[in-house]
């Protein structure tokens, strides 16, 4: 292992530079509202996911990393790619290590107590000092932390392998763009032997979390067709079939709405070494409803497990299939409603799908069920679009000797706790596209993403301590690979 002297000078210029040109970078990305293509029409003409690129093209050339050089990808129609290498110290090494971000943000929605767009340094009602504002923790730490700890290294005459820094501009949405550059620029991106994905969860601050499992994905919009016009409920009703009904009976093909478990074609069996990780992990962890916005009276899924109420709910998360209706369009607000049977009715779900199960395999399944003709229809016209899929992720076991040196890295950061091994609920579409693309590439994904980080939601934050801490891993772990 490293001497602790060393170590504690790369772990002194992270807190020093975390705590002011990084925040200070981090801090601008708040401001800049570059949503994702898919939340915003405009954005090739608005500007704002160019000026996000243009802004941490600029952070870079400012950080002075010897051996580096950027390349800002703004092919016509695509969302904007950035791609920073910065060669190994020792010219004759091999080694290789990318790291991933992504520039595009989620929405702003309802509900923010600061404005979005206005990054807010304060403490939480824990006292946990955060930062506010979208795209603090989903995902511009990421760029801002990959930058640090190379800087760290070269600071303090480490040697570092080479590193690529990749930060796409479409990861909300679709995976073209993605797919686009990878496919077309992978000359760019070297032969990597570690990819290091900063765009996941986080369960304690005592340790990192390492996702060992992404479940996948697939929406589909779906409508119902009972008449040509509105039809008076009073004079309709009984006579013509109702389209929320005959909906709500077509999900019930894929749930049990009534335990909330979905079909055994969309289940998988878990392997036996991810059953022992998430048991050695329910036991450290709290539960993951602990700090969900759930309210008091609500009982969770796994209320009836008893003492595997825990681990069932890791289960639940990590490996089950889950279904989410996201939009719906049909009916009017409350206020405005009347006595109408109305004529067509709308809605968009999302599927997250168990981390070994396709979405092709899934799709299948899916539209077999929805289209299936049955009496309970009664003949209403159904449209089914699959709008989109992704695979989810298994991940392979790291080799032995970056396991030992990541692990190094994380003691002496976090006083000797080693980190835990978790699943995402969530999907990342670059780790199946990569995979794919690099064969043979090692995976270690980790983040910031606390269930209070309110990614995707109102008042998402950054923990700023904890972030730090990630940033220190990083960096001590580029000095050992």
């Amino acid at each position: 292992m490293e001497s602790q002297q060393p170590d504690q000078a790369v772990l002194d210029f992270v807190h020093q530079a975390f705590n002011n040109e990084y925040l200070e970078g981090l801090k601008e990305f708040v401001r800049i509202p570059s949503l994702a293509p898919l939340f915003d029409p405009e954005w090739q003409t608005n500007g704002h996911l160019y000026r996000q690129c243009d802004h941490l093209v600029n952070f870079a050339k400012s950080q002075d990393l010897k051996g580096v050089n950027i390349t800002a990808l703004k092919d016509e129609g695509k969302s904007p790619f950035l791609i920073v290498n910065v060669e190994p110290t020792d010219p004759t090494s091999e080694s290789c290590v990318l790291l991933y971000g992504h520039m595009d943000k989620q929405p702003f929605g309802e509900g923010w107590k600061t404005e979005p767009t206005d990054p807010v340094i304060q403490p939480d009602e824990k006292g946990v000092l955060k930062l506010y504002g979208r795209g603090s923790s989903d995902d511009g730490y990421a760029f801002f932390s990959a930058l640090l700890a190379i800087k760290a290294c070269q600071a303090n005459g480490r040697a570092h392998p080479r590193c690529i820094i990749t930060i796409e501009g479409s990861e909300e949405g679709e995976i073209d763009d993605l797919l686009y550059y990878i496919q077309n620029y992978k000359h760019l991106m070297g032969k990597p032997q570690l990819v290091i994905c900063l765009d996941s969860e986080a369960n304690m601050r005592d340790r990192l979390s390492i996702t060992t499992t992404l479940r996948g994905y697939l929406d589909f919009t779906l409508s119902v067709r009972v008449a040509d016009n509105n039809i008076h409920s009073g004079v309709g009703s009984g006579i013509v079939p109702n389209p929320f009904q005959i909906m709500i009976t077509l999900l019930q093909r894929l749930e049990d709405f009534k335990t909330q478990r979905m079909i055994d074609e969309l289940q998988v069996k878990v392997p036996e070494h991810r059953i022992d990780e998430l048991q050695k992990t329910s036991e450290l962890m709290p539960p993951l409803d602990e700090d969900l916005p759930k309210l008091g009276c609500v009982h969770n899924l796994a209320h009836k497990f008893g003492d595997k109420e825990k681990y069932q709910l890791f289960i639940n998360n990590f490996w089950s299939p889950s279904l989410s209706v996201i939009g719906f369009e049909g009916l009017p607000t409350i206020e405005k409603a009347g006595n109408v049977l109305y004529q067509e009715l709308r809605c968009k779900v999302s599927l997250r799908l168990p981390p070994t199960l396709s979405g092709e395999e899934a799709a299948k399944v899916v539209s077999a069920k929805i289209l299936e003709e049955r009496p309970e229809t009664f003949g209403a016209k159904i449209d089914f679009q699959i709008t989109s899929t992704g695979n989810g992720l298994d991940a392979p076991k790291l080799p032995d000797d970056i396991h030992k040196k990541f692990l190094e890295a994380h003691t002496v950061v976090f006083g000797g706790n080693e980190p835990i091994s978790v699943g995402c609920g969530g999907s990342i579409p670059f780790m199946e596209i990569f995979s794919s693309n690099f064969p043979g590439t090692n995976f270690l994904l980790t983040g910031v993403g606390f269930a209070d980080a309110n990614a995707h939601a109102a008042n998402e934050n950054l923990d700023l301590e904890f972030c730090e801490r990630l940033v220190q891993v990083i960096a001590l772990t580029l000095t050992r690979l």
